[in-house]
């Protein structure tokens, strides 16, 4: 039986404002590049994140990963992922800056910046540990629909 939710659209949940982006990384300035132009800091905020140019959906973030994380530098396709829809991207090579780019020394560890960002935020939601031997499972289905 097919997945009733695979053919409903999703709204997706803004993960990120620019703005909030620009303040982990302040070095970067505002969002402008080599062309001059200039993104308001929430014109376009950030639903997801994406390291694979092929899957960007509009909205996301694209990290373009280099050696040795890649077998090819991602900043190769960056103009793809923007073409893709990408609300923003991290740049560690200025000259293929745009009005999208956030520049970074190196997109693995901005990564990494953002996931811990990620955490750090998340720190202040309620968290329930659930142990024992039997009836985790069950009391983690039950709690979803609670």
């Amino acid at each position: 039986m097919p997945n009733q939710a695979s053919n409903q659209l999703i709204d997706k949940t803004e993960l990120w404002t620019q703005e909030e982006l620009l303040a982990l990384w302040p070095r970067s300035g505002s969002l402008s590049g080599q062309d001059g132009s200039q993104s308001g800091p929430n014109s376009l905020g950030v639903t997801g994140i994406q390291i694979d140019s092929r899957l960007v959906q509009a909205g996301d973030l694209f990290v373009p990963l280099s050696a040795p994380w890649a077998q090819r530098d991602g900043h190769d396709f960056i103009a793809s992922a923007v073409e893709a829809g990408a609300s923003v991207y991290f740049c560690a090579q200025p000259p293929q800056m745009t009005s999208r780019g956030i520049a970074v020394p190196d997109t693995f560890d901005a990564l990494n910046e953002l996931a811990t960002a990620s955490v750090k935020r998340a720190l202040g939601a309620k968290r329930v540990a659930l142990t024992g031997s039997s009836g985790k499972t069950t009391l983690r289905a039950w709690l979803e629909h609670a």
